[in-house]
């Protein structure tokens, strides 16, 4: 299962990573029906814990941006009072 999650990470189709799967588990790779839904099942479960670690817990220092327009309002900061 790993591997093949690693291989879709790599940028392996669902497809091509579900019949190595079911090679490697020693399972007939004519059965099923070739859409890569052994893996996507896998993908489906595993996929938040993964990102869930790996997830950005604070804002960055620095950002760099291109030349699109961006807007930004800290409403978290803002004085109520007046």
């Amino acid at each position: 299962m790993a591997e093949a999650l690693v291989a879709v990470g790599r940028g392996a189709s669902y497809a091509s990573a579900s019949q190595r799967a079911r090679a490697a588990g020693g399972r007939d790779v004519l059965t099923g029906d070739g859409t890569g839904e052994y893996v996507a099942k896998w993908v489906d479960v595993w996929a938040p814990v993964v990102l869930d670690a790996l997830a950005e817990t604070e804002a960055p220092e620095t950002l760099v941006l291109d030349s699109t327009d961006f807007h930004w309002n800290q409403r978290a900061h803002q004085d109520t009072s007046t």
